[in-house]
């Protein structure tokens, strides 16, 4: 459901299918990220809802491209989504389940071991929001912060401590599930 207001909020400028896929992995793939079907399904829908319209232009590199445009009715959609209230969707992470049902079938040992390949994409991504993090810095570098900057730079926070935090479950949940792995082998 957000993101049809992610990219409302993309839309500030006319864009293609292609040119909002292509904004969104370069600038808020630490935010929210989609497949290009999802993104040009949902505009469709969203310009026979009447919150975009569309048009035809020539493209410089091959076939013609559709453009996106935000109407009156999805400038109005799009505030009024930014002025109600937050949305705090459940947070749907797989891995969650492949441990619910790993630790009911296998023993300790491989739960563990999936927890060190899971804490290992975790330190990955991590590096990624890091670097996105010094290339933010280095382009802003002796300059007062502009508001976008600002409140990039927020969500770019949460997404690290968010990622901070899983890293540290991952490491509490290996040593525990280690000790488990440990007390049956010596029962055996």
């Amino acid at each position: 459901m957000v993101l049809r207001y992610v990219l409302l909020g993309c839309l500030e400028q006319p864009a293609s299918g292609y040119d909002l896929k292509a904004a969104m992995d370069r600038s808020l793939s630490h935010l929210w990220a989609a497949e290009s079907s999802q993104i040009y399904g949902t505009l469709r829908a969203l310009e026979k809802e009447g919150l975009l319209a569309s048009s035809l232009e020539k493209s410089e590199k091959g076939p013609d491209r559709r453009v996106y445009r935000r109407t009156t009715q999805g400038d109005a959609e799009f505030s009024a989504w930014l002025e109600g209230d937050p949305e705090l969707s459940p947070e749907r992470l797989s891995v969650l389940s492949q441990i619910h049902f790993l630790a009911r079938e296998r023993d300790p040992t491989q739960t563990a071991a999936l927890l060190e390949r899971v804490r290992d994409k975790f330190v990955e991504r991590l590096r990624q929001y890091q670097a996105i993090q010094a290339t933010e810095a280095n382009r802003g570098h002796g300059a007062s912060p502009d508001h976008d900057a600002v409140f990039g730079t927020l969500a770019l926070d949460l997404g690290m401590k968010t990622l901070q935090a899983r890293i540290e479950w991952c490491d509490e949940a290996i040593r525990r599930l280690t000790g488990l792995g440990g007390a049956e082998a010596t029962r055996a």
